[in-house]
């Protein structure tokens, strides 16, 4: 971005490089966009055949719990904000559990391919090579150089990963950071309105990728650029501050408009991020353990649990050192190949490898001034030690602690997944000036001998032999390649992995070490004269594909039969937990939850399990799948909470369903086989009155009386004390009344029950504490919700006969409608108008006499 020239530069290619006749630039830019259709349609053909993608785990877990607010959308003809479906319920458009009422260039591109995901990646991913291309081409790089570093981008292993794994919102945004560095730089060239409108749109299409951490990364992709063009602009400090000055103001202002284009759903998001595990609110579970002595910092760690350790670089060049793949969802009796991975994450569905080849031709670069190619240097330094989390806590600390918003992510290791793009730009330049195709000056010159080159490769040679030689001496009988914990597996499964985890280094070593042969033997003989530049270049870019793709095919597998392809069959738990409860529940309460119950802890108590299955069949469940659930629901999980009966109790569940066996005098077992549904005569209707009620002064102290085990929610109820002033006064109740109250209405967003009582009694209701959007009301007048015993609800009820009525209303979604619904169309208007009266200026001789003038 260096100068900005309003036309871009046009590289000069030396006299060595430049055949006798060249094809001209339009024709080579038609031929390089024709071969990567072809590549895209190749790669994405078995999904674009199929019309499906692989079965990934996490698609269908989002899947189960969308399947009841989809249903209930189509039966009420509006969106439905909140969901049963999990952790006894929570936002559903807040933690984006489903966001479909909102305007979506991403749908619209799916819609436009009839949802065939091949298709959309093939769409996406063409946007994303394209402009990327576009701008290497900008900034004067050649034809194959621009093309190299897409190709490096669009293919990277990493992608085919994610989708494997369900992970499209990271795709899509992902496919994004190139168009917006297109418009981010066409903006900071024309400073015109309509280069700020479509920056400000394509911004906003970056926003409504939904995945705010990789949005979060592209954008520090950007500031790195722009910081660099700063700095290597010519001019004293004044003219680079003011220079600074505006840039800032105008992609700060286009992303504040962008911002206001999604404010929904972004509103509602940012409503619940406080109240969610991503939020800065303290973890009353970590309060608890810490006075205990068990644990420091549990928000920390769940922020950097996907670090990256330093000895894991490696797979920078030898992809497979710690294997690939491992899914503890995955029997490894069975599925060997899905636990390769042995290295220090918890596990890992893909490989930050991007071919060796750039990663060399970065060493190789001789940056020039361009902001660009310092930025992008500048970003792969940073992103390397992002990356390592808390192994590298002198960087990381700091920004967890000071960068807005940065210590809501985790996964610091994702950041790597920009990596082939700034490493792919970095790479773009050295290849160009391998090729002689760099312009030095006016007159053409003999490609010069590239001794410094020759050194860094020659070192690049030495080390990959060194490495394997270490690998050869020292490997023994590949059993170091275990994890401590697999050390109990039986003896056939430790050979099966071990030999597989040997097999795949052997053969990534001998990779690595014909690519950097083919790398430094192609340089000296460039050098040397004795090789053509371009033909050298044309073997680099047809070797990195090879190369990524070997990785890419072996991550990217749709054999498998997709969810729409072959739907999970229904368990037959499910009929017959509707079939008793029809029985055993008529003209009562009929609401209920269940436990998945995964076997019994070493302490006694339940170990529930986290699964979305039943949310398909619309059963409302106490635990589930969420990267994003409720802080306080998740203190109730981490502290033991969910383990124990009384807590099970309180959330009316009703039904366990588990192993066979499980010893509880209240359990009783409805079948036989390998999954048991108990029917729970202890649990607790959906709401009941509280003998007795006391007051909490803070979480912590709510949190600890409810995992009490002599905590009895059946007679006692702990309300946390409110801060506003009056509102911590003591709740007086009299004695329980003896007509218990009935809930004669009861939805997503409304809840309506008759109570009768002779004095003033306490309501507590078993649905999920949220401080924004539930109100309450007793007969129309406004009353209080109390947080009680630390998940639920509570009201104080007068004596007499009376209707309480809670409703869930978002005023963030309703702000936030109205702003997207307004300022959308007008942005495309605006780039509507603005394209044609620049069209119309383009047309106009008096314009062009004009603009040259000034020009002159």
């Amino acid at each position: 971005m260096a100068k900005r020239p309003s036309r871009r530069p046009q590289p000069r290619a030396s006299a060595a490089a430049s055949p006798k006749r060249k094809l001209p630039q339009r024709t080579l830019h038609l031929v390089f966009a024709a071969i990567g259709l072809v590549l895209l349609a190749v790669f994405f053909g078995d999904m674009i055949l199929k019309g499906s993608a692989p079965k990934a785990p996490d698609t269908v877990a989002a899947d189960a719990i969308v399947r009841m607010s989809y249903t209930w959308e189509h039966e009420h003809g509006e969106m439905p904000l909140w969901t049963p479906a999990v952790f006894s319920g929570m936002p559903s458009y807040g933690s984006m559990i489903y966001v479909r009422d909102y305007t979506d260039l991403t749908r619209a591109v799916a819609f436009l391919t009839q949802g065939n995901l091949g298709l959309t990646l093939l769409v996406f991913f063409a946007i994303a090579g394209a402009c990327l291309y576009a701008l290497l081409i900008r900034y004067g790089r050649s034809p194959l150089a621009a093309f190299f570093a897409a190709s490096v981008y669009v293919f990277t292993p990493y992608f085919p990963g994610l989708i494997s794994a369900g992970h499209n919102n990271k795709l899509w945004a992902a496919a994004i950071i190139p168009p917006l560095l297109l418009v981010t730089d066409g903006l900071l060239r024309r400073r015109s309105l309509r280069a700020f409108a479509w920056f400000a749109l394509v911004a906003a299409w970056q926003f409504w990728a939904r995945h705010p951490q990789v949005t979060y990364y592209g954008m520090m992709f950007i500031g790195c650029i722009v910081l660099a063009d700063i700095l290597v602009q010519e001019g004293g400090w004044m003219v680079r501050a003011r220079r600074f000055v505006g840039d800032a103001a105008l992609l700060g202002g286009g992303l504040v408009l962008a911002l206001a284009v999604v404010a929904l759903p972004y509103l509602p998001v940012l409503e619940f991020t406080p109240e969610s595990v991503r939020g800065s609110a303290p973890s009353a579970a970590s309060e608890l353990a810490q006075a205990a002595g068990q644990e420091s910092d549990r928000a920390w760690e769940f922020a950097t649990g996907w670090s990256m350790h330093p000895k894991e670089l490696i797979t920078f060049v030898v992809p497979s050192f710690y294997g690939l793949w491992n899914d503890p969802r995955y029997n490894p009796q069975t599925d060997v190949e899905a636990h390769s991975y042995w290295g220090y994450m918890p596990f890992t569905q893909s490989t930050h490898y991007f071919g060796l080849i750039p990663l060399v031709l970065a060493l190789l670069v001789r940056p020039n001034r361009h902001g660009i190619i310092w930025g992008a240097i500048g970003f792969s330094v940073l992103a390397l030690f992002i990356g390592l989390g808390h192994w590298f806590p002198v960087l990381y600390w700091p920004a967890y602690k000071l960068l807005p918003y940065f210590a809501q992510f985790r996964v610091p290791s994702m950041i790597y997944m920009l990596l082939p793009l700034s490493v792919g730009v970095v790479g773009a330049w050295a290849l160009d000036q391998l090729m002689g195709a760099e312009p030095r000056s006016s007159r053409p010159q003999p490609l010069p001998r590239f001794a410094r080159e020759e050194r860094i490769g020659l070192f690049v040679a030495v080390a990959m032999t060194v490495l394997a030689l270490l690998v050869v001496l020292f490997h023994g009988t590949w059993g170091w390649a275990m994890r401590p914990q697999e050390g109990a597996y039986p003896a056939q499964i430790i050979l099966a992995l071990t030999r597989l985890r040997g097999q795949m280094l052997a053969k990534d070593l001998m990779i690595a070490a014909v690519l950097t042969a083919l790398v430094v033997g192609g340089l000296l003989m460039v050098s040397r004269r004795r090789l053509n530049p371009l033909l050298f270049g044309v073997v680099l870019v047809v070797a990195t594909l090879a190369d990524l793709w070997r990785l890419d095919f072996a991550f990217l597998d749709v054999q498998q039969p997709t969810f729409s392809e072959a739907p999970p069959t229904k368990p037959q738990e499910v009929d017959l937990i509707r079939q008793d409860a029809a029985r055993s529940f008529a003209g009562s309460d009929t609401l209920f939850r269940i436990a998945p119950i995964a076997g019994v802890d070493p302490n006694g108590g339940f170990a529930v399990q986290g699964t979305n299955e039943y949310g398909l069949w619309n059963l409302q469940s106490v635990s589930g799948y969420h990267a994003a659930k409720l802080r306080i629901y998740d203190d109730l999980m981490i502290s033991g909470g969910l383990s124990q009966r009384a807590v099970l109790n309180m959330l009316n569940a009703r039904y366990f369903i588990g192993p066979p066996g499980l010893q509880d005098s209240a359990l009783v077992p409805l079948n036989q086989g390998p999954k048991v549904v108990y029917r729970n005569l202890a649990a607790l209707p959906r709401a009941w009155w509280a003998a007795t009620v006391s007051t909490a002064p803070d979480r912590k102290t709510a949190l600890a009386e409810v995992i009490n085990p002599l905590f009895d929610p059946t007679h006692r109820a702990i309300v946390l004390a409110r801060l506003e002033a009056g509102a911590s006064k003591p709740i007086e109740i009299g004695p329980v009344p003896s007509a218990p109250p009935r809930i004669t209405e009861w939805d997503f967003h409304r809840i309506v029950i008759e109570t009768t009582t002779d004095a003033n009694a306490f309501l507590v209701l078993s649905e999920v504490y949220y401080p924004h959007g539930w109100s309450a009301t007793i007969d129309g007048n406004p009353a209080t919700i109390y947080q009680t015993n630390y998940v639920l609800r509570g009201v104080e009820v007068p004596a007499g006969n009376h209707t309480v009525v809670l409703t869930y209303t978002s005023q963030a979604y309703a702000v936030g409608r109205i702003l997207t619904g307004t300022l959308f169309p007008l942005l495309l208007l605006v780039i509507v108008e603005e394209t044609w009266r620049a069209r119309r200026r383009h047309r106009s001789p008096s314009a062009d006499a004009r603009e040259s003038h000034s020009e002159s």
